[in-house]
């Protein structure tokens, strides 16, 4: 798919098969983060959220959004897991 940057994917309310939903219960809406358009979305299978990136076509779990989210937070909480390691 071939989505302009700022347009929002084309039919993402009806384009899931199982076992992802919409999260929220179906209302969550699709969000641009860098550039990319992301969704909220529930595998009724594995019970667990995920986040997924249309421009990408990839499920990313909670963690790796938040990488995204918050690249410095990531670098950091690495860099504190490396300096405890040696504590």
């Amino acid at each position: 798919m071939n989505y302009k940057k700022q347009d929002c994917p084309y039919d993402w309310r009806n384009a899931w098969q199982a076992p992802w939903q919409i999260g929220c219960g179906g209302n969550e809406i699709p969000c641009i983060v860098n550039g990319k358009w992301y969704i909220y979305v529930w595998n009724k299978d594995e019970k667990k959220h995920y986040y997924y990136c249309f421009i990408d076509d990839i499920f990313l779990t909670e963690k790796e959004f938040e990488c995204i989210l918050s690249p410095w937070q990531a670098l950091l909480n690495k860099e504190k897991q490396q300096f405890e390691k040696k504590i």
